[in-house]
This record gives structure tokens, sequence and C-alpha cells, in this order.
């Protein structure tokens, strides 16, 4: 088997004489039998070639079986007919999921522009009432108009496109670090990052900014007004290691095993979809990985491992390890 080959080039001559040349060009499975290709070396050779096509029926690539003369079976043939048909529903589903992806970013975005008018109506009429049982009220749709709206955002960071930018660790940390600082200055939380090292990275920084930005809250959240978060950073051969560690109480146990999944949570707190959203940044946008180390009244440590990017000092291209 030859491969999936996409955006095939052919000598003209060999349309018509080869398998895969003629599969892309008349856009239909073809066999090429022994004497019938355009080259001698081939006469002892039987090419199947097999157009891949999209949900939308465009050819976008095509599947070169060629095997000896003698050894030729028609199992081979629905063999590689199976191999297509596989090709093509993986295309199309991913297909789909792009598409589906874009509509839920849309409305996600539509939604939030009622949901900032009810929040801001909410706050005028907290500030007017002179009745402190409506004040109480007032306060709690506005908390959960804010749970609300982190939901989704969270929803919308996985499934809304952006853009990969090479930054260093450095840069993109500091980014979070600043906004986190004052949050932890507030709350008597000591906060400490430490880094030495200079690696360049691709990522998608808004999605990225707010994973980390998710873990640090949790962190903060589980602990009283005092404690200690600490975030270092380690190269292990062409990954990053980042480790996010506090002094809370730790993971409950009966949750451990399932802290990635949506709507898990460990208090009343929350929607449940902060972790999820950080799994989904780290190992499917970025294809790194995350897991953690946990213990009850001493805290928890998040392991995040990340490709690094290293600029080839010869051509000056950038490569992803």
């Amino acid at each position: 088997m030859n491969g999936f080959d996409i955006g095939a080039s052919w000598a003209e001559e060999y349309l018509g004489n080869n398998g895969i040349g003629t599969a892309l060009v008349e856009e239909r499975p073809i066999l090429v039998y022994g004497n019938e290709h355009y080259a001698t070396a081939y006469h002892n050779v039987a090419c199947l070639g097999v157009p891949i096509k999209n949900q939308n029926g465009k050819v976008v690539g095509a599947l070169d079986v060629s095997v000896p003369v003698k050894y030729t079976h028609p199992r081979r043939i629905t063999m590689a007919l199976t191999a297509v048909n596989a090709i093509e529903n993986e295309l199309s589903l991913q297909e789909r999921i792009e598409s589906m992806e874009k509509i839920v970013a849309t409305n996600i975005h539509d939604l939030r522009n009622p949901l900032t008018i009810i929040q801001s109506l909410t706050k005028l009429g907290s500030m007017k009432t002179k009745s402190e049982e409506q004040n109480r009220y007032f306060k709690r749709i506005i908390k959960q108009i804010d749970i609300l709206s982190n939901m989704l955002n969270n929803i919308l960071a996985i499934h809304k496109p952006e853009k990969y930018t090479l930054i260093s660790i450095e840069q993109a940390m500091q980014e979070i670090i600043k906004e986190i600082k004052p949050l932890c200055k507030a709350r008597g939380i000591n906060f400490e990052f430490f880094n030495r090292n200079q690696v360049m990275l691709m990522l998608r920084r808004k999605i990225f900014k707010r994973a980390i930005h998710n873990l640090l809250i949790n962190a903060i959240n589980a602990m009283d007004d005092e404690g200690e978060i600490m975030i270092q950073t380690s190269q292990i051969e062409d990954k990053l290691r980042i480790e996010i560690s506090d002094t809370g109480p730790g993971i409950p146990p009966e949750i451990e095993d399932n802290i990635f999944q949506p709507f898990v949570k460990q208090g009343e707190e929350g929607t449940g979809l902060g972790l999820y959203m950080v799994y989904q940044t780290i190992v499917e946008v970025h294809q790194g990985e995350i897991w953690f180390e946990t213990k009850a009244g001493v805290g928890t440590t998040f392991y995040i491992e990340l490709p690094t990017v290293k600029e080839d000092s010869d051509n000056s291209e950038r490569k992803l390890h």
C-alpha cells in the first residue's frame, strides 16, 4: 500500500495508464493490470487506485494498492474499498464536528448579549432598592448570572477557532500571573513563580491563558485566606513541564478518577466545566498531557507537559517536537 496521497500531481501521459492518477482525474476506482501500465517497469504489477471524497463529494486524495500480478485477488480490492470508506467516514465526521463547533460558538456569542443586559439591569436594581430582602435576591441573581456567564465562556473557549501563536513560556505565564497575583494578595495567599526556561511554544493564547487561569482560581478557592501557590517549569527532553501546586485541602477521593469529566465539581460552587475545559485545552488543542497528585490536608499539584518548538539554526525553520 503506497499510502494516502493528497493533492497528488501526475504527468499527463500517466493519466489513463496509472491507477491512482486515473482515479484522481476520473473520480472513480480504477484497476490498472500488468501490461496496461505506461511504464514497462510495472508490467508485472496490478495497481488499484481509489479516489477519496469528502462529504460534499469533492475528491481530496486517493488510495493506491499495488501488488504483483500473481497475487491479485478480489479480496484485496474489497480491502482497499473498505479502507477508503473508513477514511471518508472519518473526514465526514471531522467536517461535521467543525461545522457544529462554529454553530456552538455563534450561538454562545449571541446568548451573552441578553445575559449582559440582564446582569446590568439586576445590578441597577440592587443599587436602587432600599429593601434588604430584595437586595439579597438581586445578589443571588447576579451570582447565578456570573456562574452561567463563566460556563458559556468555558464552552466558547473550547469551540471558538483561534490561531496558534509562537510565544515563550515566560511571556505566556506573565500574562496570566499579573491577573492572579492581586487576587492572591487580597486573600493573603503567597504566590511564587519560578522559570529558568526560554523555550518557545505554539499556543492558542486565549484558551491556554483561560485554562491556566482556571487551575489557579480553583487553587485560590480551595484555600482559606492563607496558604501558598507555586508555579515552576522544567524542560524534559523536547517537552516543557509546568507544575502548579497549592497547599489546599486536596481533591476528594470520590472524584479523583473523574475530575476531568464535564460537570464534576469539588463543592457546591462552580459549573463543573473548568477542569474539563483545562483537559481539552492541554490534550486536544495543544497535544500535551495533564495529570495531578493530591494528598488530603497537604495540597494538590497539577502537572502539564507541552511540546516545545525548536528553531533550526541552519534554515531558521521552527519545528514542533
